[in-house]
């Protein structure tokens, strides 16, 4: 009969003998350990293969091998899963000490139902095993592109949904790690040039270290490679040059802001009409949400962040505010939550201020609003309430009593995990923004982490800060009711 092979007959009924359904007790088998093979896709280290041969020698086989039946074309039957370094030890207990008692092992049979899910199970089989940073790195990234695949595929992995929740979290638990270790994993292994991933190889820079390049342009780790091998190349040195490129385009944009503010009236009116003829070029898909209505949102969340300095300060009147938005708003920056439901960011530079909007990858109106300085104080205006005697009277003083040192004990219970904009991370991970404006509907406590994700054009860069509460301010005149701001410092014990 064309197609029919009695190979493949046996092998049928073999592998149905093998339960796929997963159980507390499992199917194990003596199998001769010159009929398994090892599995390719392993890269965990072979190291102190003598150690455990020499356990094995005294103790005997502690721990059954994990194999698969897939024979190949050596005529070898069972593939490993797990317990390779095992498998050598046995080989090399036969072979150099002709001890055959050793040749067959107690073998687990497991039967992955697809290349995706034998993967996987390679991975949790060796998740105890302690691994040099560039073997780790290996590990996590074939863990997470099986994941992907599995994902995509429609595939089922026993005890995961793959539909709901992130990859990273469902690896973080496969492999015992945090999420923030996963995603920095996945950030040199998307970002890291390779010439300092060879550095990372030799181990000639940490892992920390690869972190924080990972988070820069190419050309600018290109510059950071230069430094090697006269200078050595540190956290510290990352840091301290990223706050060099920061200062630089701080400077930059200060010296643009000015020559913008040096402009008479005639170029400011100019510029306020370029703007104006550019709005129609937008080009908004019909079903989008009416502009109009953003538009406002906007302006009004922005009026509620400016409400704390108009306080502060003690401005009366609409040319105050103005004098004090061109001193002030030049080239800063900050997030925005308005309690209209509006959540973005805004943006100061080259005399403009831009609102923008975080309200997911289908929403066109990133940038919602863009005015000069002077037009964005007209806009906000009658938004705002200004400082008179009245008010001054009834301002609230928070007690000291309010900042509370930083319990010693950490937990994993208060853990936040928020959006952080790309203008703002450097500065926040480094401390020099150590503050952050937030609605407080999570209830924060002192000794809180928040664990602060890079976000660029609605999406995670992949690049991960925590940082723990320290001081929270509330209550305070200025501050819209249900807002508060939230002293940080590094993490203790991190």
């Amino acid at each position: 009969m064309a197609g029919f092979s009695v190979i493949d007959v046996l092998n049928q009924k073999s592998k149905e003998g093998i339960e796929e359904k997963p159980k507390a007790r499992f199917r194990t088998k003596d199998i001769d350990i010159y009929n398994i093979y090892a599995n390719e896709d392993n890269i965990s280290d072979q190291n102190g293969i003598d150690e455990k041969a020499a356990e094995i020698k005294l103790l005997g086989l502690l721990q059954p091998l994990e194999v698969m039946y897939e024979p190949n074309q050596n005529g070898e039957e069972y593939k490993l899963i797990g317990g390779e370094r095992r498998w050598r030890a046995l080989k090399k207990l036969v072979e150099e000490e002709n001890l055959q008692e050793f040749r067959e092992a107690t073998c687990q049979i497991r039967k992955p139902r697809s290349k995706n899910e034998e993967i996987i199970e390679l991975c949790i089989s060796n998740s105890y095993r302690k691994a040099t940073p560039e073997k780790e790195l290996e590990r996590i990234k074939l863990l997470t592109d099986a994941l992907k695949d599995a994902k995509a595929a429609g595939e089922k992995i026993m005890g995961y949904d793959l539909k709901s929740g992130r990859l990273r979290d469902i690896a973080a638990k496969i492999l015992g790690k945090k999420p923030t270790q996963i995603a920095n994993a996945m950030s040199i292994n998307n970002n890291l040039i390779p010439e300092l991933r060879e550095l990372l190889e030799k181990q000639e820079i940490s892992f920390s270290t690869a972190v924080e390049i990972a988070g820069l342009e190419e050309d600018e780790q290109e510059e950071i490679y230069s430094w090697y091998p006269d200078k050595i190349i540190t956290v510290k040195k990352i840091r301290e040059y990223k706050q060099r490129i920061l200062e630089e385009q701080q400077e930059a944009e200060l010296k643009e802001s000015r020559q913008e503010a040096e402009a008479d009236e005639t170029e400011e009116e100019e510029e306020a009409e370029i703007e104006g003829q550019m709005e129609p070029e937008r080009g908004y898909p019909e079903y989008c949400p009416d502009q109009d209505e953003l538009e406002k949102q906007a302006l009004e969340a922005f009026a509620e962040y400016m409400q704390y300095d108009v306080n502060s300060a003690g401005i009366k009147n609409l040319s105050e505010l103005k004098e004090y938005m061109k001193n002030r708003y030049r080239t800063s920056g900050g997030t925005l939550c308005g309690v209209n439901g509006f959540d973005g960011w805004y943006d100061c530079r080259n005399g403009f201020i831009t609102l923008s909007a975080d309200n997911g990858d289908d929403d066109p109106f990133h940038e919602v609003v863009k005015k000069t300085i002077v037009k964005m104080a007209d806009a906000i205006s009658g938004l705002i309430k200004f400082d008179t005697e009245e008010q001054k009277t009834e301002r609230v003083e928070i007690p000291q009593t309010n900042k509370v040192e930083v319990p010693g004990n950490e937990t994993d219970e208060r853990r936040h995990r928020l959006k952080l904009a790309k203008m703002f991370f450097d500065a926040v991970d480094t401390g020099k923004k150590s503050f952050e404006l937030q609605k407080n509907d999570r209830n924060y406590q002192i000794g809180d982490v928040l664990e602060l994700h890079e976000m660029s054009d609605g999406e995670e860069t992949g690049r991960v800060t925590e940082k723990q509460v320290i001081y929270i301010l509330e209550g305070f005149k200025g501050l819209e009711e249900g807002y508060c701001i939230l002293g940080l410092s590094e993490v203790e014990g991190i």
